[in-house]
């Protein structure tokens, strides 16, 4: 998660990267309250953090093999007591794909089409998203007849399978030991970068700064996230202060 000089998160700091990503998240949405932002990460971006997530925003992340869903909460019942937050235990991933119904489907994704085979649960994660309906999708590799090869969740609920299998095709193997964040490469930079229309300035609070190049992303960050003039370097000019775009690659003509 780079921002400026370096990246925002350090080991000896209190807040995880879950925590800073979401904080992220939150500023584009404020600095783009009139688009959909959908958030695509690893399956090492998922927690407690995510479950107040702004209404203009999804979240689609692999799926650890060892988390556990449960069934949508049942109807009230009408009795005292408070109403069941969660319905019945469904299981771990590879449980959901034992008893799934895989349908096959021709998708793209690393520059080529292929048939796979997908199965759709919705469901809670409770650990990570506690009430909020969420997907989980299994695929399955041509090659595979048990089990699954990927599992996603996501909050987005109106994507078909196929079009979020596509949108994760930058995410590496489902099963890899050790976790990182997905990455995708940007197009080639061209010679001269464009001239950027004007902006108009942030939400109170939020700031955020442009990169001039097409197929790139804006990247927010918090005032409260940079380091002060008075704990700077001695002779380090201060920083300025950056202005939130409302031009984006996707506009230009």
């Amino acid at each position: 998660m780079p921002a400026g000089d370096g990246p925002l998160w350090r080991p000896e700091q209190e807040l995880s990267k879950v925590d800073i990503t979401t904080s992220m998240i939150r500023l584009l949405a404020a600095c783009h309250h009139r688009r959909r932002i959908h958030v695509v990460a690893d399956a090492a971006y998922h927690g407690k953090a995510l479950r107040d997530l702004p209404a203009t925003c999804t979240f689609t992340t692999r799926l650890p093999a060892s988390s556990v869903l449960f069934a949508l909460a049942p109807p009230p019942t009408g009795k005292r007591g408070r109403p069941a937050l969660k319905g019945t235990r469904l299981g771990t991933p590879a449980q959901l794909a034992a008893a799934a119904d895989f349908t096959p489907v021709r998708v793209t994704r690393y520059q080529r089409t292929d048939t796979v085979h997908l199965a759709e649960v919705t469901c809670l994660w409770y650990d990570s998203f506690h009430t909020r309906t969420v997907r989980v999708i299994l695929l399955r590799d041509d090659t595979t007849d048990t089990g699954y090869d990927l599992a996603l969740v996501t909050t987005d609920l109106t994507s078909s399978p196929a079009e979020l299998i596509t949108d994760t095709r930058c995410a590496g193997p489902s099963r890899s030991p050790s976790p990182r964040p997905a990455t995708c490469s940007a197009p080639a930079r061209p010679t001269t970068a464009p001239a950027p229309p004007s902006s108009a300035p942030c939400p109170p609070g939020c700031t955020a700064t442009r990169s001039p190049w097409p197929g790139t992303r804006c990247t927010a960050t918090s005032p409260a996230t940079w380091p002060s003039t008075a704990s700077a370097h001695p002779g380090t000019p201060p920083r300025p202060t950056p202005r939130c775009p409302t031009w984006s690659p996707s506009s230009a003509g």
